[in-house]
Protein backbone atom coordinates (compact mmCIF):
# COMPACT_ATOMS: atom_id res chain seq x y z
CA UNK A 1 0.00 0.00 0.00
CA UNK A 2 1.10 3.56 -0.33
CA UNK A 3 1.48 4.45 3.34
CA UNK A 4 3.35 1.44 4.10
CA UNK A 5 6.34 2.15 1.87
CA UNK A 6 7.53 0.74 -1.40
CA UNK A 7 9.51 -2.49 -2.13
CA UNK A 8 12.97 -0.68 -3.48
CA UNK A 9 15.73 -2.37 -5.06
CA UNK A 10 17.96 -1.12 -1.55
CA UNK A 11 15.38 -3.18 0.67
CA UNK A 12 16.06 -6.71 -0.98
CA UNK A 13 18.44 -7.90 1.13
CA UNK A 14 16.66 -7.21 4.44
CA UNK A 15 13.60 -9.25 2.70
CA UNK A 16 15.86 -12.22 1.63
CA UNK A 17 17.49 -11.90 5.59
CA UNK A 18 14.43 -11.77 7.45
CA UNK A 19 12.07 -13.96 5.16
CA UNK A 20 14.75 -16.31 2.89
CA UNK A 21 17.08 -16.97 5.56
CA UNK A 22 18.46 -20.15 4.77
CA UNK A 23 18.64 -19.94 1.34
CA UNK A 24 20.07 -16.19 1.38
CA UNK A 25 22.99 -17.27 3.00
CA UNK A 26 23.43 -20.14 0.30
CA UNK A 27 23.36 -17.52 -2.72
CA UNK A 28 25.64 -15.10 -0.79
CA UNK A 29 28.09 -17.24 -0.73
CA UNK A 30 28.30 -18.24 -4.08
CA UNK A 31 30.77 -17.65 -6.52
CA UNK A 32 29.02 -14.68 -9.77
CA UNK A 33 28.91 -17.50 -11.95
CA UNK A 34 27.37 -19.81 -9.82
CA UNK A 35 24.83 -17.17 -8.94
CA UNK A 36 23.92 -16.76 -12.69
CA UNK A 37 22.35 -20.40 -12.03
CA UNK A 38 20.99 -20.55 -8.80
CA UNK A 39 17.20 -19.72 -9.74
CA UNK A 40 17.68 -22.27 -12.59
CA UNK A 41 19.94 -25.52 -11.60
CA UNK A 42 17.18 -26.94 -9.18
CA UNK A 43 14.15 -27.88 -11.13
CA UNK A 44 10.56 -26.94 -9.95
CA UNK A 45 9.17 -30.41 -8.00
CA UNK A 46 6.45 -31.63 -10.28
CA UNK A 47 3.73 -30.61 -7.66
CA UNK A 48 4.54 -27.12 -8.10
CA UNK A 49 3.86 -27.10 -11.78
CA UNK A 50 1.15 -26.14 -13.90
CA UNK A 51 0.45 -29.57 -15.25
CA UNK A 52 0.31 -31.05 -11.38
CA UNK A 53 -2.28 -28.43 -10.48
CA UNK A 54 -4.64 -29.54 -13.62
CA UNK A 55 -4.65 -33.22 -13.36
CA UNK A 56 -6.94 -34.94 -11.34
CA UNK A 57 -9.66 -32.45 -12.54
CA UNK A 58 -13.25 -33.52 -13.21
CA UNK A 59 -14.16 -32.88 -16.96
CA UNK A 60 -16.62 -30.62 -17.62
CA UNK A 61 -19.36 -30.54 -21.45
CA UNK A 62 -20.72 -27.92 -22.97
CA UNK A 63 -24.01 -28.40 -24.58
CA UNK A 64 -24.54 -26.06 -27.87
CA UNK A 65 -27.51 -25.88 -30.37
CA UNK A 66 -26.43 -27.07 -33.82
CA UNK A 67 -27.02 -23.90 -35.74
CA UNK A 68 -24.38 -22.90 -33.31
CA UNK A 69 -22.02 -25.27 -35.01
CA UNK A 70 -22.96 -25.48 -38.47
CA UNK A 71 -23.76 -21.89 -39.14
CA UNK A 72 -21.68 -19.72 -37.06
CA UNK A 73 -18.29 -21.90 -36.54
CA UNK A 74 -18.55 -23.90 -39.69
CA UNK A 75 -19.62 -21.47 -42.12
CA UNK A 76 -17.79 -18.65 -40.75
CA UNK A 77 -14.62 -20.11 -40.37
CA UNK A 78 -15.06 -23.09 -43.38
CA UNK A 79 -16.47 -20.99 -46.35
CA UNK A 80 -17.54 -23.98 -49.04
CA UNK A 81 -15.46 -21.86 -51.68
CA UNK A 82 -12.53 -21.82 -49.80
CA UNK A 83 -12.25 -25.34 -48.01
CA UNK A 84 -13.86 -28.77 -49.34
CA UNK A 85 -16.19 -29.78 -47.10
CA UNK A 86 -13.86 -33.19 -47.00
CA UNK A 87 -10.61 -31.47 -45.80
CA UNK A 88 -8.71 -32.53 -43.44
CA UNK A 89 -8.33 -28.92 -41.48
CA UNK A 90 -12.35 -28.71 -41.27
CA UNK A 91 -12.19 -32.55 -39.90
CA UNK A 92 -9.41 -31.93 -37.44
CA UNK A 93 -11.18 -28.53 -36.64
CA UNK A 94 -14.57 -29.98 -35.83
CA UNK A 95 -14.20 -33.22 -34.24
CA UNK A 96 -14.21 -31.71 -30.68
CA UNK A 97 -18.06 -31.44 -31.60
CA UNK A 98 -19.86 -34.58 -30.80
CA UNK A 99 -23.62 -34.29 -32.21
CA UNK A 100 -26.15 -36.11 -29.43
CA UNK A 101 -30.12 -35.21 -29.94
CA UNK A 102 -29.95 -32.27 -32.23
CA UNK A 103 -27.27 -30.48 -29.89
CA UNK A 104 -23.46 -30.79 -30.19
CA UNK A 105 -21.19 -31.88 -27.50
CA UNK A 106 -17.96 -30.94 -25.72
CA UNK A 107 -16.12 -32.76 -23.27
CA UNK A 108 -13.23 -30.39 -21.80
CA UNK A 109 -11.07 -32.22 -20.05
CA UNK A 110 -9.15 -29.64 -18.41
CA UNK A 111 -11.64 -26.81 -17.00
CA UNK A 112 -9.15 -24.88 -15.49
CA UNK A 113 -6.50 -24.64 -18.41
CA UNK A 114 -9.66 -23.98 -20.60
CA UNK A 115 -10.64 -20.89 -17.91
CA UNK A 116 -7.44 -19.61 -18.15
CA UNK A 117 -7.28 -19.58 -21.78
CA UNK A 118 -10.45 -17.96 -21.90
CA UNK A 119 -8.99 -15.04 -19.85
CA UNK A 120 -5.85 -14.33 -21.88
CA UNK A 121 -8.31 -14.43 -25.38
CA UNK A 122 -10.88 -12.15 -23.65
CA UNK A 123 -7.76 -9.91 -22.88
CA UNK A 124 -7.24 -9.51 -26.94
CA UNK A 125 -4.49 -12.85 -27.01
CA UNK A 126 -4.41 -14.34 -30.26
CA UNK A 127 -4.58 -18.17 -30.82
CA UNK A 128 -1.29 -18.21 -31.77
CA UNK A 129 -0.09 -16.20 -28.61
CA UNK A 130 -2.57 -18.15 -26.44
CA UNK A 131 -0.71 -21.21 -27.74
CA UNK A 132 2.41 -19.83 -26.77
CA UNK A 133 1.32 -18.25 -23.76
CA UNK A 134 0.41 -22.26 -22.64
CA UNK A 135 3.58 -23.33 -24.14
CA UNK A 136 5.96 -21.48 -22.05
CA UNK A 137 4.64 -23.34 -19.20
CA UNK A 138 5.82 -26.64 -20.44
CA UNK A 139 9.39 -24.86 -21.25
CA UNK A 140 9.21 -23.37 -18.09
CA UNK A 141 9.32 -26.79 -16.24
CA UNK A 142 11.86 -28.62 -18.30
CA UNK A 143 14.45 -25.65 -18.67
CA UNK A 144 14.80 -27.10 -22.56
CA UNK A 145 13.29 -27.18 -25.72
CA UNK A 146 12.79 -29.49 -28.38
CA UNK A 147 15.19 -29.01 -31.11
CA UNK A 148 13.88 -28.11 -34.48
CA UNK A 149 13.69 -30.38 -38.02
CA UNK A 150 15.85 -27.98 -39.71
CA UNK A 151 16.57 -30.44 -42.56
CA UNK A 152 16.44 -34.47 -43.07
CA UNK A 153 19.93 -35.34 -42.49
CA UNK A 154 20.37 -38.08 -40.07
CA UNK A 155 22.23 -35.95 -37.01
CA UNK A 156 19.42 -33.52 -37.38
CA UNK A 157 16.69 -36.00 -37.08
CA UNK A 158 18.83 -37.86 -34.36
CA UNK A 159 18.99 -34.65 -32.27
CA UNK A 160 14.63 -34.26 -32.21
CA UNK A 161 14.47 -38.25 -31.04
CA UNK A 162 17.31 -38.30 -28.70
CA UNK A 163 15.09 -35.43 -27.04
CA UNK A 164 11.96 -36.46 -27.01
CA UNK A 165 12.89 -39.81 -25.10
CA UNK A 166 15.40 -37.59 -23.09
CA UNK A 167 12.30 -35.43 -21.88
CA UNK A 168 9.88 -38.31 -22.12
CA UNK A 169 8.19 -37.97 -18.77
CA UNK A 170 7.49 -34.25 -18.60
CA UNK A 171 6.34 -34.31 -22.18
CA UNK A 172 3.66 -37.09 -21.65
CA UNK A 173 2.83 -35.52 -18.34
CA UNK A 174 1.94 -31.91 -20.21
CA UNK A 175 -0.09 -33.65 -23.13
CA UNK A 176 -1.68 -35.58 -20.56
CA UNK A 177 -2.89 -32.60 -18.65
CA UNK A 178 -3.40 -30.10 -20.96
CA UNK A 179 -5.47 -33.27 -22.88
CA UNK A 180 -3.61 -32.70 -26.47
CA UNK A 181 -5.26 -35.18 -28.78
CA UNK A 182 -2.26 -35.60 -30.79
CA UNK A 183 -1.04 -37.25 -27.34
CA UNK A 184 1.44 -40.34 -28.45
CA UNK A 185 0.24 -44.07 -27.22
CA UNK A 186 2.49 -46.15 -25.39
CA UNK A 187 3.51 -48.29 -28.67
CA UNK A 188 4.74 -44.88 -30.40
CA UNK A 189 6.77 -44.66 -27.74
CA UNK A 190 8.45 -47.29 -27.26
CA UNK A 191 8.90 -48.02 -31.08
CA UNK A 192 11.27 -44.18 -30.97
CA UNK A 193 13.40 -45.10 -27.47
CA UNK A 194 14.02 -48.87 -30.02
CA UNK A 195 14.76 -46.20 -33.12
CA UNK A 196 16.66 -44.34 -30.64
CA UNK A 197 18.79 -46.98 -29.92
CA UNK A 198 19.94 -47.74 -33.25
CA UNK A 199 20.47 -43.98 -34.47
CA UNK A 200 22.55 -43.65 -31.01
CA UNK A 201 25.23 -46.00 -32.28
CA UNK A 202 25.23 -44.57 -36.57
CA UNK A 203 25.22 -41.31 -34.88
CA UNK A 204 28.76 -42.04 -33.61
CA UNK A 205 29.49 -43.37 -37.01
CA UNK A 206 28.36 -40.29 -39.12
CA UNK A 207 30.23 -37.82 -36.38
CA UNK A 208 33.35 -39.63 -37.59
CA UNK A 209 33.29 -39.68 -40.96
CA UNK A 210 32.87 -35.58 -41.10
CA UNK A 211 36.29 -33.51 -42.12
CA UNK A 212 38.37 -34.28 -44.52
CA UNK A 213 40.68 -36.80 -42.61
CA UNK A 214 39.44 -40.13 -42.61
CA UNK A 215 40.84 -42.16 -45.41
CA UNK A 216 38.56 -44.74 -47.16
CA UNK A 217 39.91 -47.83 -45.24
CA UNK A 218 39.40 -45.83 -41.98
CA UNK A 219 35.56 -45.32 -43.32
CA UNK A 220 35.41 -48.94 -43.70
CA UNK A 221 36.30 -49.63 -40.61
CA UNK A 222 33.87 -47.13 -38.87
CA UNK A 223 31.18 -48.93 -40.64
CA UNK A 224 32.54 -52.28 -39.12
CA UNK A 225 32.26 -51.07 -36.13
CA UNK A 226 28.49 -50.17 -36.74
CA UNK A 227 27.16 -52.93 -38.54
CA UNK A 228 29.16 -55.00 -35.55
CA UNK A 229 27.54 -53.23 -32.70
CA UNK A 230 23.75 -53.18 -34.29
CA UNK A 231 24.32 -57.17 -34.71
CA UNK A 232 25.54 -57.99 -31.23
CA UNK A 233 23.15 -55.33 -29.53
CA UNK A 234 19.87 -56.35 -31.37
CA UNK A 235 20.75 -60.14 -31.59
CA UNK A 236 20.17 -59.74 -35.64
CA UNK A 237 22.24 -62.84 -37.48
CA UNK A 238 23.42 -62.99 -40.79
CA UNK A 239 24.31 -62.78 -43.50
CA UNK A 240 22.34 -66.26 -44.09
CA UNK A 241 21.94 -68.33 -47.58
CA UNK A 242 18.62 -68.60 -48.64
CA UNK A 243 18.42 -71.79 -47.38
CA UNK A 244 19.19 -71.06 -43.81
CA UNK A 245 16.52 -67.94 -44.26
CA UNK A 246 14.02 -70.62 -45.63
CA UNK A 247 14.66 -72.95 -42.56
CA UNK A 248 13.31 -70.05 -40.19
CA UNK A 249 9.96 -70.18 -39.10
CA UNK A 250 8.34 -67.10 -40.04
CA UNK A 251 5.52 -66.97 -37.80
CA UNK A 252 8.91 -66.22 -34.95
CA UNK A 253 11.34 -64.49 -37.17
CA UNK A 254 11.69 -61.37 -39.11
CA UNK A 255 13.67 -61.33 -42.09
CA UNK A 256 15.38 -58.73 -45.00
CA UNK A 257 17.94 -59.71 -47.37
CA UNK A 258 19.84 -62.70 -45.94
CA UNK A 259 19.38 -60.99 -42.07
CA UNK A 260 17.08 -62.46 -39.61
CA UNK A 261 16.09 -62.04 -36.20
CA UNK A 262 13.71 -63.74 -33.80
CA UNK A 263 10.85 -61.85 -31.64
CA UNK A 264 12.70 -63.24 -29.30
CA UNK A 265 15.89 -61.02 -29.33
CA UNK A 266 13.61 -58.30 -30.42
CA UNK A 267 11.30 -58.43 -26.66
CA UNK A 268 14.99 -58.11 -24.87
CA UNK A 269 15.99 -55.04 -26.66
CA UNK A 270 12.39 -53.65 -25.95
CA UNK A 271 12.74 -54.94 -22.05
CA UNK A 272 16.65 -52.99 -22.54
CA UNK A 273 15.19 -49.48 -23.19
CA UNK A 274 14.70 -48.67 -19.57
CA UNK A 275 12.65 -49.06 -16.29
CA UNK A 276 9.71 -47.50 -17.64
CA UNK A 277 9.12 -49.11 -20.90
CA UNK A 278 9.46 -52.56 -18.44
CA UNK A 279 6.80 -51.22 -16.59
CA UNK A 280 4.76 -50.01 -18.84
CA UNK A 281 5.03 -52.46 -21.77
CA UNK A 282 3.60 -55.63 -20.25
CA UNK A 283 0.21 -53.38 -19.57
CA UNK A 284 -0.30 -53.40 -23.31
CA UNK A 285 -2.90 -56.07 -24.62
CA UNK A 286 -1.26 -59.03 -26.10
CA UNK A 287 -1.83 -58.11 -29.61
CA UNK A 288 -0.33 -54.75 -29.57
CA UNK A 289 2.72 -56.14 -27.97
CA UNK A 290 2.92 -58.54 -30.72
CA UNK A 291 2.84 -55.64 -32.97
CA UNK A 292 5.52 -53.50 -31.03
CA UNK A 293 8.05 -56.89 -31.28
CA UNK A 294 7.17 -57.36 -34.75
CA UNK A 295 8.11 -53.57 -35.46
CA UNK A 296 10.82 -53.35 -33.67
CA UNK A 297 12.49 -56.67 -35.10
CA UNK A 298 11.66 -55.14 -38.43
CA UNK A 299 13.65 -52.10 -37.63
CA UNK A 300 16.63 -53.98 -36.62
CA UNK A 301 17.10 -56.27 -39.09
CA UNK A 302 16.42 -54.01 -41.76
CA UNK A 303 18.92 -51.84 -40.90
CA UNK A 304 22.01 -54.01 -40.58
CA UNK A 305 20.56 -55.57 -44.31
CA UNK A 306 21.35 -51.68 -45.44
CA UNK A 307 24.44 -51.42 -43.35
CA UNK A 308 26.14 -54.57 -44.99
CA UNK A 309 26.08 -53.29 -48.65
CA UNK A 310 28.22 -50.14 -47.30
CA UNK A 311 30.59 -52.48 -45.99
CA UNK A 312 30.65 -54.78 -48.97
CA UNK A 313 31.02 -51.53 -51.04
CA UNK A 314 34.06 -49.74 -49.35
CA UNK A 315 35.97 -53.24 -48.88
CA UNK A 316 35.95 -53.00 -53.22
CA UNK A 317 37.19 -49.66 -53.23
CA UNK A 318 40.35 -48.56 -55.20
CA UNK A 319 43.19 -48.67 -52.46
CA UNK A 320 44.26 -45.41 -51.76
CA UNK A 321 47.44 -46.00 -49.28
CA UNK A 322 50.20 -44.10 -52.00
CA UNK A 323 52.19 -47.35 -52.39
CA UNK A 324 49.25 -49.56 -52.50
CA UNK A 325 47.60 -47.74 -55.16
CA UNK A 326 50.84 -47.56 -57.56
CA UNK A 327 51.47 -51.24 -57.00
CA UNK A 328 47.88 -52.14 -58.53
CA UNK A 329 48.50 -54.29 -61.48
CA UNK A 330 46.68 -52.59 -64.39
CA UNK A 331 44.04 -55.42 -65.11
CA UNK A 332 43.32 -55.12 -61.46
CA UNK A 333 42.78 -51.42 -61.88
CA UNK A 334 40.44 -51.52 -65.12
CA UNK A 335 38.48 -54.32 -63.50
CA UNK A 336 37.60 -51.98 -60.77
CA UNK A 337 36.58 -48.70 -63.05
CA UNK A 338 34.36 -51.46 -65.10
CA UNK A 339 32.83 -52.40 -62.40
CA UNK A 340 32.09 -48.44 -60.98
CA UNK A 341 31.62 -47.08 -64.58
CA UNK A 342 28.07 -46.29 -64.10
CA UNK A 343 28.63 -44.72 -60.82
CA UNK A 344 31.43 -42.28 -62.71
CA UNK A 345 29.43 -41.67 -65.60
CA UNK A 346 27.74 -38.72 -64.07
CA UNK A 347 30.68 -36.91 -63.03
CA UNK A 348 33.21 -37.34 -65.45
CA UNK A 349 31.84 -39.39 -68.57
CA UNK A 350 33.45 -41.45 -70.63
CA UNK A 351 36.08 -38.58 -71.71
CA UNK A 352 36.92 -38.42 -67.70
CA UNK A 353 36.74 -42.22 -67.44
CA UNK A 354 39.30 -42.66 -70.36
CA UNK A 355 41.43 -39.78 -68.63
CA UNK A 356 41.75 -41.55 -65.32
CA UNK A 357 43.25 -44.70 -67.08
CA UNK A 358 45.37 -42.59 -68.85
CA UNK A 359 46.54 -40.90 -65.64
CA UNK A 360 46.80 -43.97 -63.38
CA UNK A 361 49.37 -45.50 -66.10
CA UNK A 362 51.52 -42.07 -66.26
CA UNK A 363 51.63 -42.59 -62.25
CA UNK A 364 53.34 -45.91 -62.63
CA UNK A 365 55.62 -45.24 -65.39
CA UNK A 366 56.97 -42.22 -63.63
CA UNK A 367 57.58 -44.54 -60.01
CA UNK A 368 59.40 -47.29 -61.75
CA UNK A 369 61.48 -44.95 -63.52
CA UNK A 370 61.75 -41.77 -60.79
CA UNK A 371 64.09 -43.34 -58.16
CA UNK A 372 63.35 -40.16 -55.89
CA UNK A 373 59.28 -40.47 -56.19
CA UNK A 374 59.50 -43.97 -55.83
CA UNK A 375 61.64 -43.79 -52.56
CA UNK A 376 59.01 -41.50 -51.42
CA UNK A 377 56.12 -42.78 -52.40
CA UNK A 378 57.73 -46.42 -50.55
CA UNK A 379 57.71 -44.69 -46.57
CA UNK A 380 53.91 -44.54 -47.26
CA UNK A 381 53.64 -48.47 -46.75
CA UNK A 382 51.98 -48.61 -44.10
CA UNK A 383 48.22 -47.54 -42.47
CA UNK A 384 48.38 -44.09 -41.72
CA UNK A 385 45.61 -42.02 -39.03
CA UNK A 386 44.92 -39.37 -41.63
CA UNK A 387 45.90 -37.40 -44.17
CA UNK A 388 48.06 -34.88 -42.30
CA UNK A 389 50.64 -38.06 -42.10
CA UNK A 390 51.38 -37.91 -45.75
Amino acid sequence: MWNKGHFRCDLFAKHHKSQHETKWKEYVGLSASDRASFFTATAMPYVGTLPAVFEGERPIEFVISAPIVQVIIDDLLFHPDDVAENSEKRRRALAVFELKNDYYHITEKNPSRFQLAVRFMARGASFRMLSGLLGDTLISDMQTTCPKVADTRWLSMFSVVDWLWANGFCVREHMKATGATCNPNLVWWVFLGAMREVAKAANKVFVSLQGHEKLVQQQHERFVDLYTEVMDDTGVIGPLATEEINNLDQELHEVSGSFAISHGKAATCINGLGVWVCDQFPMLPTEQQSSVIRAVARLCVVSCNNIYPLIENRSESVPVNPKALVSTPMPDFAALVAKHHDRLMPFVGEAGIYKIGEEFKDLRDYYRTNKAFRQQLDTFDRPLAHFDEQ
